[in-house]
């Protein structure tokens, strides 16, 4: 054996060695590690899983004339179509939108109204109708309420807000005609874009207008309509209506 190969073998020797120590070392470093990240997620398996507390949601409510004696109050936040809301006349659009109702009229001059028939009118002559309104825009034109519908006479009551006037009143459509019942009253209208809160009590004639929930205006009919379905309406193209929490009861035992 040469001296050169025999100067060599102490050197290679010394490398595998320490080749072999360092390998020992990481795996002891991995075992480690693995049983670290073991205990870890067993004690974390251990702790109870926090519970999520949903926010909770404050349905809004009837402000005057509470009904009695456990009374079904009917209310819609337009979440589904199954109060079946239906276009009057056929010159708008009628959408449920993000759980607004929203309602449009397509003819200039022309007023627009959303009505449900078949499982939201009242069916007495004592009864209390109650919704928000709003606009998409800030408009000059009026909207608001309907009550006292009969579809087959084509006779309603509208009352309406006059934003333009920061105002309200009540008229009365029959055989063709307005009748202004209550002229424009001054009241609180809540400004663009909050809502406001129509809300009328009908007693056979008698009826209570509130806005906010505050008395408005007053009027005895002594010829009211037979019927007394509800709705909403906007009164031009200008913009769109937004009405939200629509709420009825019959006040009758």
């Amino acid at each position: 054996m040469s001296e050169i190969t025999k100067a060599k073998m102490p050197t290679q020797r010394s490398f595998r060695i320490f080749a072999l120590g360092l390998l020992a070392v990481l795996f002891l470093a991995l075992c480690l590690f693995t049983a670290l990240f073991i205990r870890r997620q067993v004690m974390d398996g251990d702790q109870p899983v926090p519970t999520l507390t949903p926010t909770a949601v404050v349905t809004p409510q009837i402000l005057v004339h509470q009904p009695k004696y456990n009374w079904q109050v009917r209310y819609d936040d337009f979440s589904d179509d199954s109060r079946e809301w239906r276009l009057l006349f056929s010159q708008g659009k009628l959408e449920l939108i993000n759980g607004r109702l929203i309602l449009q009229s397509y003819v200039k001059g022309k007023i627009g109204i959303a009505t449900s028939y078949s499982l939201f009118a009242p069916n007495t002559d004592k009864y209390y109708v109650q919704a928000d309104f709003t606009t998409d825009a800030k408009t000059y034109d009026s909207y608001g309420l309907v009550f006292g519908l009969d579809k087959s006479l084509g006779t309603f009551y509208v009352f309406e807000i006059l934003p333009q006037f920061q105002s309200v009143r009540l008229v009365k459509y029959t055989a063709d005609q307005w009748y202004n019942l209550v002229p424009a009253t001054p009241v609180t209208i809540s400004p663009y874009p909050e809502a406001t809160t129509l809300s009328v009590y009908f007693d056979d004639g008698d009826i209570k207008l509130y806005v906010n929930g505050n008395l408005a205006a007053a009027f005895k009919d002594d010829n009211p309509p037979q019927s007394a379905n509800v709705g909403a309406f906007i009164s031009d193209t200008s913009v769109r209506l937004i009405v939200d929490n629509f709420f009825v009861y019959d006040d009758n035992k």
